[in-house]
């Protein structure tokens, strides 16, 4: 692993609660369609693992952030533990959230963009 991946490694470590209560909030998902639709949104800049991805869930459902239920299976397919965003949930994303908006416009303040051709 790069100097580059530890970097974006380390950022995404400290919100992928965020991330996750982020996807759970338009609807119940299950672990691996979570990692892969935050991928997605992030246009493949963002990557969990599988390996993280259901530590991370188990946790947020201790903390009552999510709650979970099997699915009942559809021809053929096999049961699915689905997750979805509480409502102690839905208010922990809207402090999270806030909490790195404000983070993020401080980094800005503190080091604006270069100009280009600088």
């Amino acid at each position: 692993m790069g100097q580059r991946d530890d970097q974006n490694a380390n950022l995404i470590r400290g919100n992928t609660e965020l991330l996750v209560l982020g996807v759970l909030r338009d609807g119940p998902a299950y672990g691996y369609s979570i990692a892969r639709e935050i991928e997605r949104r992030a246009q493949g800049v963002i990557s969990l693992k599988q390996g993280s991805i259901y530590p991370l869930l188990y946790a947020l459902e201790e903390d009552g952030l999510v709650s979970s239920e099997w699915s009942t299976p559809v021809r053929g397919e096999r049961p699915r533990r689905m997750y979805r965003i509480t409502e102690s949930g839905l208010a922990d994303l809207e402090r999270r959230l806030d909490l790195f908006i404000r983070f993020s416009n401080a980094v800005r303040h503190v080091v604006p963009p270069l100009e280009e051709g600088s």
